[in-house]
């Protein structure tokens, strides 16, 4: 890496890039950032701009206000402000509390750029982070117009028709047929959404990037979204909720267990949260709005009656129960689990 852009990036960047397992994929996205990302996002993510800078931040795209009032009928007013946020500033940070619908946003997102002809290209860090984003696309009638790249074998099965190599083999087409990679090739252009997981985002040249689950997303991968071509890079997450997952200890003493979301909220960056959630009931709602979200959160769903079986104190449906129970570990997995806190 050369001497400026080890000076301009953080260091957190560079000791990423002596710890990854993926070292030589994530050397070439931080060279990609050093040699080909536009300037203005080189500053941006940087942290070289002042904040009167990041706020005034804008994308020479105007917005078409009739497709975005079209797209944005059934969303909240949260939400609403989110997706416009994101379509005129080139680097947006959405924050998604449970159940506020931050994937309903993404998907709105990706309705917009496909009709007016923006390739974008949407990735998360996980597959099934991905998975559950190409069936939000789905839902949204966008089935037609994407394409999940991958191995089949890190793809839900009910997905596997939107994989154009998958598709085929499901059909009956050899492995090696000498049409299949043709095809895969072409339906990968004609795309205009591609999804997949971080390191396959290096490969695209969209004009848009969005991050789903941006805040369990390590800085370093989150690089392999802007390309020389990027216009809007969006991060759409919650730091608040569960981290990167980083497996080496001294990466984790240099920071790359913070996401780029969350440092970018450190820095004071413009970022809008989605304040409404639909997901449980408001006294449970409460709990989580008081300690993470200092009461920012509110509700779009009412009270139930709550389940039977249990000794309900009145208007509380959170409590915290001590299950005495021994944690199993299942075959082939490195992950516990317990029959007790499941019961």
């Amino acid at each position: 890496l050369s001497k400026s852009f080890v000076e301009d990036a953080s260091s957190v960047w560079v000791y990423a890039w002596l710890v990854a397992d993926e070292a030589v994929q994530l050397r070439e996205a931080l060279t990609n950032f050093e040699e080909s990302v536009p300037e203005n996002f080189r500053e941006l993510i940087g942290a070289r701009t002042t904040h009167r800078q990041r706020q005034n931040q804008t994308v020479l795209v105007p917005v078409n206000e009739q497709r975005f009032e079209d797209v944005t009928q059934e969303l909240n007013s949260s939400q609403r402000e989110a997706v416009k946020v994101s379509l005129t500033s080139p680097l947006s940070l959405i924050q998604g509390p449970p159940g506020t619908g931050k994937t309903k946003v993404s998907a709105t997102l990706a309705e917009y750029f496909a009709r007016t002809k923006k390739l974008l290209v949407a990735g998360g860090p996980s597959h099934f982070a991905v998975d559950n984003l190409v069936r939000a696309f789905v839902k949204r009638g966008l089935g037609d117009k994407l394409v999940r790249v991958g191995n089949a074998s890190d793809i839900a099965k009910d997905l596997h028709s939107y994989n154009p190599k998958q598709s085929l083999m499901d059909g009956g087409l050899s492995k090696k047929h000498r049409n299949l990679a043709k095809y895969a090739q072409k339906k990968l252009e004609d795309a205009e959404i591609i999804l997949g997981t971080m390191i396959t985002m290096m490969s695209s040249d969209a004009s848009a990037s969005l991050v789903d689950e941006a805040g369990q997303v390590t800085e370093h991968h989150t690089l392999c979204a802007i390309n020389r071509n990027t216009l809007w890079l969006i991060l759409v997450g919650d730091h608040k909720q569960l981290p990167p997952c980083v497996a080496e200890e001294s990466g984790m003493e240099q920071g790359t267990g913070m996401s780029a979301l969350e440092r970018m909220v450190r820095l004071d960056f413009p970022m809008t949260m989605l304040n409404k959630q639909y997901r449980m009931c408001p006294s449970i709602a409460r709990f989580s709005s008081m300690l993470f979200y200092a009461n920012g959160i509110e509700n779009g769903v009412e009270e139930g009656q709550p389940p039977a079986g249990f000794f309900w104190a009145r208007n509380n449906a959170c409590y915290f129960l001590n299950v005495k129970d021994n944690e199993k570990k299942a075959p082939k997995s490195t992950s516990p689990y317990d029959d007790g806190e499941i019961a």
